[in-house]
């Protein structure tokens, strides 16, 4: 999405649509040091501390954030942010933009994550704490351990690793859903990403967030939603929690 709204401005270039990973930082993480505090402790991507409040994040993204000199009219930030509440207090100015999904879309997204981030950046760590959930909350999979995954990139190991991240990620997506912040946000769904049809309203969003465009950059933003959408892989199953024991 940060590369959608990019391209509306200015040329972007995309080495391989399916996964944009290797290209955003060059347009999402250039201009601000957003991501070099993701892992301080106290705050995480979810925004989601239970004895802080929105202020005292809004004091710690004011005091730790750097805005760095872009050729661009605005800035871009992605990030999985529950306390939207705290960035308006942070920076007033602050529009936000949530891809919202529905139960229907939780195999599709837990695929991508796999196919497009856990394949491709082999954060064990990561996947190990998953693994710790469904084992947890669920007692399944008690014998299965991250060593046995490999390098990370077996295909016969996707529609496990794909389930262990569905059920794993339940009590992240309640986040969204129990948390409801008091600032507007410009909804975008998951499925008008994915299947390309938010080519036909991204006038709307453009209008909404008060980007100033021209027709080229109409276009370049069009065509590349369209290349992303034909490059995804649909998901090749219906999980069920059943599926493993």
């Amino acid at each position: 999405m940060c590369m959608i709204l990019t391209a509306l401005v200015h040329p972007v270039q995309v080495s391989q649509h399916f996964n944009g990973h290797d290209d955003l930082g060059r347009y999402a993480g250039r201009y601000h040091n957003f991501h070099e505090h993701l892992r301080i402790p106290g705050f995480q991507h979810s925004f989601n501390i239970p004895d802080s409040t929105n202020s005292e994040l809004g004091n710690l993204l004011q005091n730790r954030f750097e805005f760095r000199p872009t050729f661009l009219p605005f800035y871009v930030m992605h990030s999985h942010i529950i306390r939207a509440d705290a960035v308006a207090l942070a920076w007033p100015e602050t529009k936000i933009v949530k891809i919202t999904t529905t139960q229907l879309d939780l195999d599709q997204v837990a695929y991508n994550w796999v196919c497009k981030f856990l394949t491709r950046f082999k954060h064990r760590d990561v996947l190990a704490g998953k693994l710790a959930t469904v084992q947890r909350e669920y007692q399944r999979l008690a014998t299965v351990s991250v060593e046995q995954f490999g390098e990370l990139d077996c295909p016969d190991d996707i529609k496990l690793l794909t389930w262990i991240n569905r059920y794993a990620s339940h009590s992240f997506y309640q986040g969204f859903e129990q948390y409801q912040p008091q600032v507007p946000e410009i909804e975008i769904s998951f499925r008008s990403l994915f299947h390309g049809t938010l080519a036909n309203s991204i006038e709307l969003v453009a209008k909404d967030l008060g980007i100033v465009y021209t027709e080229q950059g109409l276009t370049r933003a069009q065509d590349l939603i369209a290349k992303y959408s034909a490059s995804q892989h649909t998901v090749p199953w219906k999980l069920t929690l059943k599926d493993y024991e």
